[in-house]
């Protein structure tokens, strides 16, 4: 556990009454807790929320949990334009953003996956 402490493998980016945040040095994932509407790291969202990004180079998977259970939808905002392969939602790809209406049921968690290859399929920015 010492060695792995000295390390430094995880990052808190930010904990404060909004949002804590944390990336994993050896993978690049991303974990937000957003106690309220908010900004971390370049993802917003407009209602509280888990989320949790893996960036895997071609794609971004986005897994999203509302645990209050208080709406259907969680609206978050992505800092660059992707495209959306699959999962409950639905994107709007502007210059340097995407926002994502992940649909949520239950406290479960919604996984989307989204592309950075807007060319597969004849897309264009």
């Amino acid at each position: 556990m010492e060695a792995w402490a000295e390390a430094a493998p995880v990052t808190v980016l930010r904990n404060d009454g909004i949002v804590a945040a944390a990336r994993d040095e050896r993978t690049g994932e991303l974990g937000i807790v957003f106690w309220l509407a908010g900004e971390a790291a370049g993802v917003s969202v407009d209602r509280p929320a888990i989320v949790h990004l893996t960036d895997e180079g071609a794609t971004v998977t986005l897994s999203v949990a509302d645990p209050a259970r208080a709406g259907t939808r969680v609206r978050v905002t992505l800092p660059e334009s992707l495209r959306l392969v699959s999962g409950n939602a639905t994107a709007k790809v502007r210059t340097r953003t995407t926002t994502i209406d992940v649909t949520v049921s239950g406290g479960r968690t919604s996984t989307v996956v989204l592309s950075r290859n807007f060319r597969a399929r004849g897309i264009t920015r």
